[in-house]
C-alpha cells in the first residue's frame, strides 16, 4: 500500500509540475502576441523614417499589459519632430492608451491607478534597443 501511495504522489507532483509549466508557457506566449499588437498600434500611422523609440518598458499585472513608451515622431500637423511619451494599455489585450502627462483625464483616472500599480507590483520588461529594432523592422516588412 505505501508504495501505491508513493507513486500516485509522483504522479500527482509531475501533473502539478507540468500545469505550472504549462501556465507560465502561456502567459509569455500571451505577453508576446501582445508585444507585436503594441508595435502596431504605436506605427501604424508612421513611416519608419518618420520615428524613433527611445524606450519601452511592459508591465503586467491582474490580466492587464501596459507598455510605456517614450519616442519622437514627425507631426502630420507641423511636420516637425515631436517628443512624446504615452502608454498603451489593455486588458488580456493592449487596445488604447494615455499620456501620463495629462491633467485632465476624463475618467481614465482607473486605468492610470492600474497602471502605477502594475508598475509597482507587477511583471517587468525592459526592451533593449535591438529588441525594439526588431519589432520596428518586423512591423515595417510586413507592410
Amino acid at each position: 500500500m505505501a508504495s501505491g501511495n508513493k507513486k500516485l504522489s509522483v504522479l500527482v507532483l509531475i501533473i502539478c509540475i507540468l500545469l505550472t509549466l504549462n501556465s507560465c508557457a502561456s502567459k509569455k506566449d500571451v505577453f508576446e502576441e501582445n508585444n507585436t499588437i503594441f508595435f502596431q498600434h504605436l506605427l501604424n500611422r508612421l513611416e519608419q523614417d518618420e520615428v524613433d523609440i527611445y524606450s519601452v518598458d511592459a508591465y503586467y499585472l491582474d490580466n492587464w499589459y501596459y507598455y510605456r513608451v517614450s519616442y519622437s515622431y514627425v507631426s502630420p500637423l507641423t511636420a516637425e519632430w515631436q517628443d512624446i511619451e504615452l502608454v498603451y494599455f489593455g486588458n488580456f489585450q493592449v487596445d488604447r492608451y494615455f499620456n501620463p502627462n495629462w491633467t485632465n483625464w476624463a475618467g481614465l483616472e482607473q486605468y492610470r491607478d492600474s497602471y502605477y500599480a502594475a508598475v509597482e507590483k507587477g511583471e517587468h520588461k525592459s526592451f533593449s534597443q535591438e529588441e525594439i529594432k526588431q519589432y520596428v523592422e518586423s512591423f515595417y516588412s510586413s507592410k
